[in-house]
Protein backbone atom coordinates (compact mmCIF):
# COMPACT_ATOMS: atom_id res chain seq x y z
CA UNK A 1 0.00 0.00 0.00
CA UNK A 2 1.29 3.46 -0.89
CA UNK A 3 1.43 6.32 1.55
CA UNK A 4 2.40 9.96 1.28
CA UNK A 5 4.37 11.89 3.85
CA UNK A 6 4.38 15.63 4.35
CA UNK A 7 7.60 17.26 3.23
CA UNK A 8 9.70 19.56 5.35
CA UNK A 9 9.36 22.19 2.63
CA UNK A 10 5.55 22.22 2.74
CA UNK A 11 5.52 22.32 6.54
CA UNK A 12 8.12 25.08 6.56
CA UNK A 13 5.95 27.20 4.25
CA UNK A 14 2.92 26.66 6.49
CA UNK A 15 4.75 27.33 9.77
CA UNK A 16 7.05 30.21 8.80
CA UNK A 17 4.37 32.94 9.16
CA UNK A 18 3.56 31.69 12.69
CA UNK A 19 7.20 31.46 13.83
CA UNK A 20 8.93 34.59 12.51
CA UNK A 21 11.43 34.74 15.41
CA UNK A 22 12.87 31.29 14.68
CA UNK A 23 15.74 31.71 12.21
CA UNK A 24 14.75 30.27 8.82
CA UNK A 25 17.67 27.81 8.49
CA UNK A 26 17.03 26.45 12.00
CA UNK A 27 13.30 25.90 11.40
CA UNK A 28 14.04 24.25 8.05
CA UNK A 29 16.73 22.02 9.58
CA UNK A 30 14.62 20.87 12.51
CA UNK A 31 11.73 20.03 10.18
CA UNK A 32 14.00 18.11 7.78
CA UNK A 33 15.49 16.09 10.64
CA UNK A 34 12.08 15.36 12.17
CA UNK A 35 10.08 14.66 9.00
CA UNK A 36 12.66 12.98 6.76
CA UNK A 37 14.86 11.12 9.25
CA UNK A 38 13.18 10.51 12.62
CA UNK A 39 9.52 10.07 11.71
CA UNK A 40 9.98 7.48 8.91
CA UNK A 41 12.26 5.48 11.24
CA UNK A 42 9.78 5.68 14.12
CA UNK A 43 12.30 7.37 16.40
CA UNK A 44 10.48 9.42 19.02
CA UNK A 45 12.09 12.72 19.95
CA UNK A 46 11.49 16.23 21.25
CA UNK A 47 13.56 19.07 19.79
CA UNK A 48 13.26 22.37 21.65
CA UNK A 49 14.40 25.54 19.89
CA UNK A 50 14.68 28.83 21.73
CA UNK A 51 14.27 31.66 19.27
CA UNK A 52 16.15 34.22 21.31
CA UNK A 53 19.41 35.34 19.78
CA UNK A 54 21.53 34.90 22.89
CA UNK A 55 22.22 31.35 24.10
CA UNK A 56 20.39 30.24 27.23
CA UNK A 57 22.78 29.88 30.14
CA UNK A 58 23.08 26.20 30.97
CA UNK A 59 25.56 26.50 33.80
CA UNK A 60 23.37 28.45 36.25
CA UNK A 61 19.68 28.38 37.13
CA UNK A 62 17.76 26.85 34.24
CA UNK A 63 14.12 27.78 34.31
CA UNK A 64 12.09 24.73 33.32
CA UNK A 65 15.00 22.51 32.33
CA UNK A 66 16.13 19.41 34.18
CA UNK A 67 19.78 19.05 33.16
CA UNK A 68 20.85 16.66 35.92
CA UNK A 69 21.26 13.64 33.64
CA UNK A 70 21.68 15.47 30.34
CA UNK A 71 24.88 15.51 28.35
CA UNK A 72 26.59 18.33 26.53
CA UNK A 73 26.21 17.59 22.86
CA UNK A 74 29.20 17.32 20.57
CA UNK A 75 29.60 20.06 17.97
CA UNK A 76 26.45 19.31 15.93
CA UNK A 77 23.92 21.53 14.22
CA UNK A 78 20.48 20.98 12.70
CA UNK A 79 21.41 23.24 9.79
CA UNK A 80 24.05 20.81 8.45
CA UNK A 81 22.59 17.73 6.77
CA UNK A 82 25.82 15.77 7.25
CA UNK A 83 25.22 15.99 11.04
CA UNK A 84 21.87 14.18 10.78
CA UNK A 85 23.28 10.62 11.10
CA UNK A 86 24.97 11.52 14.39
CA UNK A 87 21.84 13.32 15.63
CA UNK A 88 19.70 10.36 14.56
CA UNK A 89 21.93 7.99 16.57
CA UNK A 90 21.84 10.21 19.66
CA UNK A 91 18.08 10.82 19.51
CA UNK A 92 17.29 7.14 19.11
CA UNK A 93 18.92 6.52 22.50
CA UNK A 94 16.96 8.94 24.70
CA UNK A 95 13.35 9.72 25.52
CA UNK A 96 14.14 13.19 26.78
CA UNK A 97 14.44 16.49 24.93
CA UNK A 98 17.23 18.00 22.89
CA UNK A 99 18.02 21.72 23.24
CA UNK A 100 18.78 23.63 20.06
CA UNK A 101 19.86 27.26 20.16
CA UNK A 102 18.89 30.05 17.75
CA UNK A 103 21.92 29.28 15.57
CA UNK A 104 20.85 25.64 15.20
CA UNK A 105 23.57 24.26 17.47
CA UNK A 106 22.54 21.26 19.55
CA UNK A 107 23.44 22.26 23.11
CA UNK A 108 22.23 19.37 25.28
CA UNK A 109 20.76 15.89 24.83
CA UNK A 110 18.62 14.12 27.44
CA UNK A 111 16.98 17.19 28.97
CA UNK A 112 13.85 16.92 31.09
CA UNK A 113 11.21 19.61 30.56
CA UNK A 114 9.50 20.99 33.66
CA UNK A 115 6.35 23.06 33.73
CA UNK A 116 4.61 25.45 36.06
CA UNK A 117 1.33 24.78 37.80
CA UNK A 118 -0.24 27.38 35.51
CA UNK A 119 0.90 25.41 32.46
CA UNK A 120 -0.34 22.16 33.94
CA UNK A 121 -3.77 23.73 34.51
CA UNK A 122 -3.94 25.53 31.15
CA UNK A 123 -2.58 22.84 28.83
CA UNK A 124 -4.45 19.58 28.57
CA UNK A 125 -2.91 17.43 25.89
CA UNK A 126 -4.16 13.84 26.02
CA UNK A 127 -1.42 12.37 23.88
CA UNK A 128 1.82 10.95 25.27
CA UNK A 129 4.27 12.44 27.72
CA UNK A 130 6.45 14.02 24.99
CA UNK A 131 3.47 15.98 23.67
CA UNK A 132 2.24 17.03 27.10
CA UNK A 133 5.72 18.13 28.23
CA UNK A 134 6.35 20.06 25.00
CA UNK A 135 2.98 21.81 25.14
CA UNK A 136 3.42 22.81 28.77
CA UNK A 137 7.04 23.90 28.31
CA UNK A 138 6.17 26.13 25.34
CA UNK A 139 3.29 27.58 27.36
CA UNK A 140 5.79 28.67 30.04
CA UNK A 141 8.44 29.82 27.52
CA UNK A 142 6.91 31.92 24.74
CA UNK A 143 10.22 32.08 22.83
CA UNK A 144 10.37 28.28 22.59
CA UNK A 145 9.20 26.01 19.80
CA UNK A 146 9.06 22.26 20.37
CA UNK A 147 9.00 19.73 17.55
CA UNK A 148 7.74 16.37 18.82
CA UNK A 149 8.22 13.22 16.79
CA UNK A 150 5.94 10.43 17.95
CA UNK A 151 7.17 6.85 17.81
CA UNK A 152 4.01 6.23 15.73
CA UNK A 153 5.34 8.64 13.10
CA UNK A 154 3.38 11.93 13.33
CA UNK A 155 5.31 15.14 13.95
CA UNK A 156 3.70 17.94 15.99
CA UNK A 157 5.03 21.48 16.31
CA UNK A 158 4.15 23.30 19.56
CA UNK A 159 4.36 27.01 20.32
CA UNK A 160 2.67 28.95 23.10
CA UNK A 161 1.29 25.77 24.65
CA UNK A 162 -0.67 24.67 21.60
CA UNK A 163 0.00 22.59 18.52
CA UNK A 164 0.59 24.68 15.40
CA UNK A 165 0.80 21.71 13.08
CA UNK A 166 0.54 17.94 13.07
CA UNK A 167 2.09 16.07 10.17
CA UNK A 168 1.44 12.42 9.51
CA UNK A 169 1.71 10.00 6.63
CA UNK A 170 -1.56 9.30 4.83
CA UNK A 171 -2.62 6.25 2.85
CA UNK A 172 -2.94 6.87 -0.85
Amino acid sequence: RWSTRPSAGSQYAALRPHLPTVPAPVLAGVLKLALHWLSPSRVGATLVVHAESRPRPLDGPTDGLDLEHSIVAPDLTVTARHHYPALFAALSQTDLAVLVDARGTVRRVGVGLRSSTAAENAVDDHRGMRHRSAARYTFDHPDAVAVVVSEDGPVTVFHGGRPLSECAATAA
